[in-house]
Formats: C-alpha cells, structure tokens, sequence
C-alpha cells in the first residue's frame, strides 16, 4: 500500500488496468492453461510448444514501431485487447470438438485459440513498454515496478486461490472453461482502465518503408544495450528452464492435484506481494546490478537441489513445496530488476524502438526455452526434468556475472569486479544470505551493506 500510495496519479491508472489485466492472464494462458492441457491428454512437448506461444509472437512487435508511433500506444492496445478477448470465444466449444474428433483435436483447438490470442496481443504489445516510459517518470521506475509486482501477486493469490477451491481434485472439462469465461470477462474489464490512462498519443506522420528499419540503427550502434539484451537472453532462459517446467514436475512426477499446484502457486504470489517493494527500493537505492546479482545466485542455489527431489523420496513432497515459494521471490526479484534496468538503459527519443528490441530479445529467450525444456522431458522423462533444472542452475550463476558487468546506469554503487565474489565461498554465501534479508527489507538503509563496500574496495 504505501508503494502504491507513493507513485503519481498515471502511473497508478496503468496499475489499475494491469490489476485487471491479469485477471485475464491468469485464467487464459497461466498455470490452468498448463493443467487444461495436460488433462486433455496433450504431450509435454506440446506444452512446450504452447508455452512459447506468447513469447514467440512478441516478436511482431519490431515490425510495429510505425504503426505505434502513428496511431499511438494507447489506441492500439485498446483494439487489440478487445480483439485478443474476443479471439477466445470458440474455446467453449471444446467439449463438442472432443466428443466428435477426440483429445488430438481438442488440444489443437486450444493452441490454435492461444495463438490467435497471442497475435492479437503482440500486435498491441508493442505499445506497452513506450507508453509506460511515457507515464512512468525515472525516479519512480523502482517504486513502481515493486508496486506493480505487489498488486498482480495481490490479484493472483486470489484468482489461484479460487482457481485451486473451484477445480478441487478431480476437475471437469466444465470448470476450466469457466475459468476461461473469467479470464475473458476480466480482460474486457480492464479496456475501462486502460481507457483512463493518460498519454499514449500518436502523432499524424505518413508511414514509409524506412519507418521499419531506420529506428534501430541508434539501438545497434548502442553496444552496451546490445551486450545488456545478450545478458537479458541469458538470465531469462536461465529461470525459464525452471519456469517452464516446474508445473508438469509437480503434476506428472510428484503426483500434486491441480489444487494442490494452484495453492503452492497462489502462496508463492502471496510471498511475492510481500517481498516486492523491499526490491524495489532496494534497486532504486543501490541500482539493479546488485539486485540482479543476488537473486540470480538466491534463484541457482534453490533450483540445483531438485536434480535429486525425486518421487521416491517421500521427504520431497514437503520439501518441495517451500522450496518452490522461495524460488517464486528470487525469480519476481530477478523480473521486476531486469526491467528497471533496461527502461533505465533506453533514451527517451528513441523509446519505441529500444523497448521493441527489447521484446524481441526476451521473445526469443522465452519462446525458446519451453519448446527446449518441452522436448528434453518428453524424450528423458524423469531425466528430463534433471537437465532442465540443472541448466537452470547453471545458467542462472553464469547470467548474474553477465547482468553485473552489463548494466550501466547513473547511478552504481557496485564494482564491475565481482568474479572474486563468485569464487569465494565467504562471499558467495553473504550474497545468498543477503538476498532473503533483502526481501523483507532488513538490508543496511543508511549505507551500502559490508558486500557492496568490500567490493567497492577491491576487497
């Protein structure tokens, strides 16, 4: 509440609509997504595939800086929000499309929708992140995205709490679709904030065929984006390696009811809307190297353990569950800290196409990534699901040396040297130690923490 309290009346209205706008999320391409698919009888690599679908078709977002530049962030995510609701509608005829054709063809109705919903978005997408650098003014960026996080954890402990109650243990094909009824419902309300938002004005320029290219060349002759978004690539595909797979882990290998899953989801959301804004202002006072740096590492020493967290182990069915809600922090810590840094990296006159590149970089990482993961636990099955974890780990420790040395911004308190602290067990644990004392805000608020001045220091 006071992060919401302390950001300006626009931004408060765009987190209005992302309130609501989750709520469409949530219930048509989140966890239920995942859990309808699979009992639909559709393969893990299919999954995978339908995963990928909402990263992938982001990438459409680098043909659109024209068109968002004429008609404007506003308009456009107003249209093609609507349309991507819409676009849904012929999932409640899935019961007839099974009785008819079987569970083949209902799963390839429900990539086929999902694919026509993710189009419909990224068409729109493109304005998201101009319009937000627009109403989000730089000093707030911090506060805002730790709000942001608090209020659509908020929104999402509710919706997984109810989705978790009305599914139950032994769900129907009928309370899934309910659940897309919701999703669909929430996704028309949230036009009436998105509305309200000011800004996102277009202006009347005539659209030629260097409006599609032109822009990026200030993004390509910028070597420190580039070497951020390579990071950024890195760091994402690292936590996606876990992301994409945890759900079918905990479904197919630990046997937890889609009730079970949705409470353990809805619990680490919870923990998310806590922990947030302790983030946030974190990274606002200390910049987001250091926040990156620690949840990354917090996010690899949480994920290797579950190599070994097999089903025959009965320990793992309550070891797993925490460890899961702990992986949750770390993994929204590392979100809303990439963000900051990247919109703190983009110049205000070149917005569009920076964020574009952006979209495009982590399209590619979360699109790929699940269609990977998907493939691995289909043909390996348990050993599967080892690999990804591992490569999570792996790629995790590696990503937050890279982020570290990547990111500039105006201010840094950090050393760009951090390979002594990797290498150093005392210090590596410090940074591991510290990053559940930052996410219920007991981090040192008058002065850098005994790290942060060791490194400063060479030491």
């Amino acid at each position: 509440m006071s992060a919401i309290k302390d950001i300006h009346s626009a931004p408060r209205k765009y987190l209005a609509f992302t309130a609501f706008n989750v709520v469409s999320w949530q219930c048509i391409v989140g966890p239920a997504m995942i859990l309808f698919a699979r009992y639909i009888g559709m393969p893990p690599n299919k999954v995978g595939i339908l995963i990928s679908l909402m990263p992938f078709t982001t990438l459409v977002a680098v043909f659109m800086v024209p068109l968002v530049t004429r008609v404007g962030p506003k308009k456009l995510m107003l249209r093609t929000w609507l349309i991507r609701n819409l676009i849904m509608l012929p999932v409640f005829s899935m019961p007839w499309v099974i009785s008819k054709w079987g569970n083949e063809a209902g799963g390839n109705l429900l990539i086929f929708l999902t694919l026509g919903f993710c189009i419909a978005r990224a068409f729109g997408a493109g304005g998201w992140l101009p319009w937000l650098h627009e109403v989000v003014p730089y000093e707030q960026r911090g506060i805002y995205f730790s709000a942001e996080a608090g209020v659509v954890q908020l929104v999402n402990v509710g919706i997984l709490i109810s989705q978790g109650l009305f599914l139950g243990k032994n769900p129907s094909i009928t309370e899934f679709l309910i659940i897309y009824a919701v999703g669909i419902i929430g996704g028309l309300a949230s036009l009436f904030w998105m509305a309200r938002v000011p800004g996102g004005a277009g202006k009347n320029l005539p659209i030629r065929l260097s409006d599609f290219y032109a822009p990026y060349r200030a993004v390509f002759a910028d070597k420190s984006y580039l070497l951020f978004l390579l990071a950024a690539f890195i760091a994402l595909s690292a936590t996606n390696w876990y992301g994409s797979v945890v759900v079918l882990y905990m479904r197919d290998i630990l046997k937890f009811s889609e009730r079970t899953i949705l409470w353990i989801t809805s619990v680490g959301s919870f923990f998310i809307m806590v922990t947030a804004p302790a983030w946030g202002r974190y990274s606002d006072r200390f910049g987001s190297s250091p926040a990156l740096l620690r949840s990354l590492l917090c996010h690899a020493f949480l994920v290797l353990p579950f190599v070994e967290f097999y089903s025959h182990h009965l320990w793992v069915r309550y070891l797993v569950p925490p460890m899961v809600v702990m992986i949750t922090i770390f993994s929204a810590a590392f979100w809303t800290s990439l963000h900051r840094a990247m919109l703190n990296m983009v110049p205000e006159e070149h917005r569009i196409p920076y964020t574009n590149m952006w979209t495009v970089a982590s399209g590619l990482s979360l699109g790929i990534t699940p269609i990977l993961a998907g493939q691995t636990v289909q043909i390996w099955g348990w050993q599967g699901f080892q690999v990804c974890f591992g490569l999570s780990g792996l790629l995790c420790v590696i990503s937050a040396v890279f982020c570290y040395v990547s990111i500039k911004e105006k201010i840094n308190l950090m050393s760009p040297s951090i390979f002594d602290v990797i290498l150093s067990p005392k210090n590596t644990l410090a940074v591991l130690l510290e990053g559940f004392t930052i996410s219920f805000g007991l981090y040192q608020t008058e002065h850098s923490s005994d790290l942060d001045v060791s490194l400063k220091n060479g030491q």
